[in-house]
């Protein structure tokens, strides 16, 4: 018997032999172009996920302390134990580690101006900041609020910031809009 091969094809001019693409050659192709086309697409639903997380981190970290001011005689925790304070009534401590920082070190900071103050003191909660994302990764960190635009975490210059307010409730502020903040906070009496 004989066998059967594949016809192989030649160029008619040259008489050099023409190859075919394999069908998993083809597919091997289409996939890179789409990982090339997909792989900026999940960085950056991955950086969005990290900001959702952050915000949350804030939020709950100022709703955490409103607790504990409520049951502490309407005072906020004092700066030195704030983390301390307020762990009884977070509901995990990675609420601490911002997710935006890579080396894994604690990455929120509490406003000092308001360390022991009774919350009737503060004249407007709703654009006082209670907690902020920091460069400094230390536990129990704190700075008074004029030093916070100086904190701004490194590689984040010129980026939103997180922050929470001492009514409870947490955004992003942009860089000016956080010295804004600063400098006119509407402080303790």
């Amino acid at each position: 018997m004989s066998q059967i091969t594949k016809p192989l094809l030649f160029n008619s001019v040259s008489g050099q032999r023409i190859q075919r693409w394999a069908p998993w050659g083809c597919l091997l192709i289409v996939g890179l172009i789409l990982a090339a086309i997909l792989a900026p697409i999940f960085a950056s639903a991955k950086w969005a996920a990290r900001h959702t997380v952050n915000l949350s981190n804030l939020k709950a970290i100022g709703n955490a302390c409103l607790v504990y001011a409520e049951d502490f005689g309407d005072r906020f925790p004092k700066t030195e134990r704030w983390m301390d304070s307020i762990d009884p009534y977070s509901i995990k401590l990675d609420y601490y580690r911002s997710p935006m920082r890579t080396d894994g070190a604690y990455g929120y900071a509490m406003n000092s101006d308001l360390s022991a103050e009774l919350l009737r003191d503060v004249e407007a909660p709703a654009t006082t900041i209670l907690f902020y994302e920091t460069r400094r990764g230390g536990r129990n960190c704190s700075r008074p609020a004029i030093q916070i635009p100086a904190d701004v975490p490194l590689g984040r210059e010129g980026a939103s910031i997180g922050v929470a307010f001492s009514d409870g409730h947490a955004k992003y502020l942009t860089p000016s809009i956080l010295a804004e903040a600063v400098l006119h906070p509407n402080p303790p009496k």
